[in-house]
This record gives structure tokens, sequence and C-alpha cells, in this order.
């Protein structure tokens, strides 16, 4: 019998997984595909990094991947960007951003946009969708052209629907705190966050914690129910890669660090209840394209800077283009321009089933000519993920539906909950949140 079973080896579990093994424990993580490190792995096509889920890391310098990132020894290939421009396409035209932003919103907009930075603060403990609050503080045109595709980029979300709380909780909590936004953003004494990835891709991460885990992560082995097996353990039912039945797994702790949509269809048997809660947070497709050019194809020359967004009011489709090859060093090979565009999500599922030749006309409508991108231009490499539950919906009423998820699982002692499906979307987000957990099960371990 296992001290601990993971399921799940996207970074989530794999950290988990790490630590308590590192603490002697007896652990074995799962994953059901055949490759550990869930949408933080790199595909590695030609000397294209191509990305399957975050580009980057974007946190203090002592944050969480940094201090994880020293213990596994790979801090050393740690790469902070080169080029950090972030443009907003409108109007036929790259603007950047914020320095442009009067280019893009209105001299009235702007004004409106100003005002909202001296407002009262907001004394409602009311969770409100980014879209009502962003409208409230800033006005219809600020809301519409910046912080929609800005929430569009992050998280694949409504904003309409996406709760302000659950994904920027810093901006409610100044909000609530100080007599005004503007009040609260100078009083913050928060330590500046950077962008960072590593020299061969962020796929560098998991690999080195799938590494340190050895035989305990056991890959193309799907858990496919969780159960009481008597008073101290629990029965984790298992199917290989080709959809056989496998040997059951007993284990003292369960950590589901998979998506809550399946970690759902994991406890039916346990708690029916808990079942349809995680069940209830909804995920979207996503599709992601990488894409290889030469400098010539593009004119006068080819984007330099981070990426770029461009507004859903503005006939956009795509979530966003990001500029690898531009951004950071080694992205690409020399001479080569690596772009990495995303679609899909709340608004636009349908894109996860586009043909690649559509995807590509996509981006050469919405995006080509701001680009620069020549008609004629074809890419050499079209590298194309997809992403049935690409991004889990962070929507109104989201953290008070965790807290009742977490109380619900009180009735299950022992198992136990991490991933992006709860506290927090980003790379290092959810790296915290399963050093937190691993420390709360040794903590427990040490008081029995």
């Amino acid at each position: 019998m296992y001290d601990a079973a993971v399921v799940g080896g996207g970074v989530a579990g794999l950290t988990v997984a790490y630590r308590l093994k590192a603490a002697g424990w007896q652990v074995t993580c799962l994953e059901a595909d055949t490759i550990a490190g869930g949408s933080v792995r790199t595909d590695r096509v030609s000397g294209l990094l191509c990305e399957r889920g975050a580009q980057n890391v974007l946190e203090g310098t002592d944050g969480p991947v940094a201090r994880l990132s020293r213990d596994l020894g790979i801090e050393a290939g740690i790469e902070y960007p080169r080029e950090k421009g972030n443009y907003l396409a409108w109007g036929g035209h790259l603007h950047v951003m914020p320095r442009q932003l009067h280019r893009v919103i209105s001299t009235a907009g702007m004004a409106r946009a100003v005002r909202g930075l001296l407002l009262a603060k907001q004394r409602s403990a009311k969770d409100e969708s980014i879209a009502v609050w962003a409208r409230r503080r800033f006005g219809e045109q600020f809301a519409l052209r910046i912080i929609d595709p800005l929430v569009s980029g992050i998280c694949a979300g409504d904003p309409e629907r996406i709760s302000l709380d659950a994904v920027f909780p810093d901006l409610g909590k100044l909000e609530r705190k100080h007599r005004s936004l503007l009040a609260g953003a100078f009083g913050n004494k928060s330590a500046g966050r950077c962008h960072y990835t590593f020299r061969n891709g962020m796929g560098v991460l998991t690999e080195a914690l799938a590494a340190r885990l050895g035989s305990s992560l056991r890959t193309g082995l799907q858990a496919i129910a969780v159960s009481a097996d008597g008073s101290d353990a629990y029965r984790i039912d298992t199917r290989d890669a080709a959809g056989g039945g496998a040997p059951s797994i007993r284990s003292r702790n369960v950590v589901l660090a998979a998506p809550a949509t399946a970690a759902a269809g994991l406890v039916g048997t346990l708690d029916p209840e808990l079942e349809r809660l995680l069940g209830s947070i909804e995920s979207v497709p996503a599709v992601s394209a990488s894409l290889s050019f030469a400098p010539t194809d593009f004119s006068p020359h080819p984007p330099k800077g981070y990426g770029v967004m461009r507004p859903h009011c503005d006939g956009a489709r795509l979530l966003g283009c990001l500029f690898p090859s531009s951004a950071f060093e080694g992205a690409a090979p020399p001479g080569v321009i690596h772009l990495r565009i995303l679609a899909g999500g709340r608004r636009d599922p349908e894109a996860y089933s586009l043909e690649d030749r559509a995807l590509l006309e996509m981006m050469r409508r919405e995006l080509g000519s701001v680009l620069g991108l020549r008609s004629s231009a074809e890419p050499s490499i079209f590298h194309v993920v997809r992403h049935r539950h690409g991004f889990p919906q962070y929507e109104t009423g989201h953290l008070d539906r965790v807290r009742k998820i977490e109380m619900i699982l009180g009735r299950s002692p022992r198992v136990y909950l991490t991933g992006n499906s709860y506290y927090g979307l980003s790379v290092s987000k959810v790296v915290e949140g399963a050093e937190r957990l691993s420390a709360r099960m040794l903590g427990a371990h040490s008081e029995t």
C-alpha cells in the first residue's frame, strides 16, 4: 500500500508527488497520457519550441516556480525576455500598450477611464464579473477595447461571466480597502513580477520533476474510480493506455491533481455530491498553433515584442498571437520567425475543431496585414495542439463553489484536490498551491 497516490501528472501532481517522495513517503503518480507534464510541456519541432500551454512564468524573483527550480537544479536555465512590448491591434494598426492607449480610446473614453482611478472605494462584497467591474470603474470603451481582450487572452473566457475576485483577486482587494484604485496602487508595496521561461522551453520544469520521480511516475495508466477501501485506505481502479484493465492501487492518501471535470468522474462512488460540484466547474476547448516564417515573409520587418491582442468588438476571433522568437532567445533557430496563435474558448468553442488550414487563414485575415505578413507567405512549420478541456472557467460564484467543495471534501479524510481548476490559472499559482498542499499533508502526517 502507498502512503500517497497522486492522480494526474501535470505540474501540480508532479510537484506534490516530488515533495512527498523527497520526504520519504511511498508515492505513485498516475498519468493517463504517455508523457507527463499536462499542458506544461514543450514540443520541440525542428528547433522550434512549441509550448502546449503557458508560454512562460510570471512571478516575483523568489516566486514558487523559481524556488522549485532551485531545488530541482534547473535555475541556471531560466531565461528572461529580450523583447517585452505588448501590442493591441486596432483600426488596422499595432499600438504599443500602454504607451499608445490614447490611439485606441477616444478622448472622452480616456477621461472616463482616468476618472475610474479616482472613484471612491467599492464597499459591496458582491462577486462581480470582470466586464461589469470594468464598465463601472472605467467605462464602456475601456472595458470592450482593453479589458475584454486581456481576459480572453488569460483565460479564454467571456468577461461578462468571469469572476473578478477569482481571476484578479488583488484588484478587488485594492478597491475594497483603499479610498480609490489610484491610492491603492501607490500604497501597494508588493514585489514586482517578471516573465521568464527555461532555455529549452517550459517543459524543462515538468521533465525535471518527472526525472526526480523516476519509477514512482507511471504514465499511460488512467485512474477510473476512487473508492473507500476499509477505514484507513482508498482503492484506485485503473486501466492502461490500450483501454485494458490494470491492477487497482491502494493508498492511505489520494491527491486528485486532474482537472475538475476529470476528478468529478472519479469520485461518484466516494461522494455523489462532490462529483456534482466538481463537474460544475466548466472548462472550454482551446487550440494552439506554432508557425515558422522567414524574416523576408514580413514587410517592412518581422514583429518584435511579446505579442498582440485584438478586441472581440473589433471582429477578432483569435484569443491572441505571441511572438516567441522575438521574446525569448532560443525559441526558434536563427533566422526563423516563430509566431504562436491561440483560438477557441468560451465564445468560440467551434475553433477547436477547425482544420489546420482554416486556423492559418484566420490568422491571416485577423492579423496578417497589421503584422506585415506577405499574402503569399507559407509557414515552413505549422504545429497544432488541441486541448479539449483547455481552460477552466472561473465564472461568478467560483470561489463560493470551491469553498463548498472543500467542505464536502472533509467527509473523505486524506483525499485532496490541487491544480488549476480552483485557485489560480497561472503556472506560478498552480505550483504555489501544490507546494502548500504537500506541506499540509506532511504536517498532518507528523501530527499522527
